[in-house]
């Protein structure tokens, strides 16, 4: 059954699903292979600049780098459907939580299921309190001393940054540009920062809006959103917020004369864009991070796609 036009998942949905099953296919099956293949089209797709919808109408997904026949049909499915019946599948096979626990150093997909199954742990806060209540004494295969060798394992866990995997990262993004949509003026709004360079675990998460409109009513539409519980800064054209589960997300906002620049700059990491300011030096052009511009003597360049940025700089 096809869900509405409306109702269909967008590019970030589709590739969080393939990004879980590449995941779950990594823990349950050891195929390097399978599960870089998903991670990989998970990410072709999250960056995808043509039409997700027009790609599946016009069955041209392979024509992507890295997606064959059968990925397509698992992307199809999702963007027509909502659903995977690949995901379905490896969800009913492995414990719920799989993914966050298999973080804990120690912790195989084995002990997982039969923590699982015998306590019915799902979480890392789950398995925290079994081991406070010394419960794992319980399970076949634990002892005290693999109770205390896990209790430092998660403690390394908790102090971890406040990172979070990337897949938990693009769920909470995709949240935010659903929202984001609502607003009559957006043109189109993207995942930044080290989620977009596709970085396993993330600390905090960028989304870049670009609008036809006003900035600050892009930022205040931004600030409507449910699920925050602090606004740490706020400007014209960007704002910073806490989330009610701790995790920190930023919004950019542009205009369609300058939102490739944004985007850009919010994905790039501090080295590249150093790099990247170094190599416009010997070009004669100037990098103007705060009038989100190239500029070459007085003369802005001009730039319609974040390859233009890299064509100006004689980069591929």
């Amino acid at each position: 059954m096809k869900t509405k036009a409306s109702q269909r998942p967008n590019k970030f949905a589709v590739a969080t699903a393939l990004q879980e099953i590449g995941l779950l296919l990594r823990l349950k099956t050891k195929d390097q292979y399978r599960s870089r293949a998903y991670a990989k089209a998970a990410q072709a797709i999250a960056e995808l600049d043509t039409d997700l919808a027009k790609l599946v109408q016009e069955r041209r997904l392979t024509e992507i780098k890295g997606i064959g026949e059968s990925l397509a049909g698992v992307i199809e499915e999702l963007y027509n459907t909502g659903r995977s019946t690949m995901l379905e599948k490896l969800r009913e096979e492995l414990p719920t939580g799989v993914i966050a626990l298999s973080q804990v150093p120690g912790l195989t997909v084995k002990k997982i299921q039969a923590l699982n199954k015998a306590l019915g742990i799902t979480s890392v806060a789950d398995l925290k309190a079994a081991i406070e209540a010394h419960k794992l004494l319980e399970v076949p295969g634990f002892s005290s001393k693999s109770e205390d060798a896990l209790r430092q394992q998660i403690t390394r866990y908790e102090n971890r940054d406040d990172r979070m995997l990337l897949i938990h990262a693009l769920r909470i993004a995709q949240k935010v540009i659903d929202h984001m949509r609502t607003l009559d003026v957006l043109v189109r709004a993207d995942v930044a920062g080290s989620a977009r360079r596709w970085k396993e675990t993330v600390s905090s998460i960028r989304v870049t809006a670009c609008v036809s409109g006003n900035l600050s009513a892009a930022v205040e539409h931004f600030l409507l959103l449910p699920s925050i519980t602090q606004i740490e800064n706020r400007s014209k054209s960007s704002a910073t917020v806490r989330l009610i589960d701790g995790i920190s997300v930023s919004l950019s906002v542009g205009n369609t004369q300058n939102y490739w620049n944004l985007l850009h700059q919010q994905t790039g990491s501090k080295a590249h864009r150093e790099r990247l300011e170094a190599i416009a030096i010997t070009k004669g052009i100037k990098l103007a991070p705060e009038k989100m511009a190239l500029i070459s003597g007085r003369k802005k360049l001009s730039i319609e796609s974040e390859a233009d940025i890299y064509r100006h700089l004689g980069m591929q």
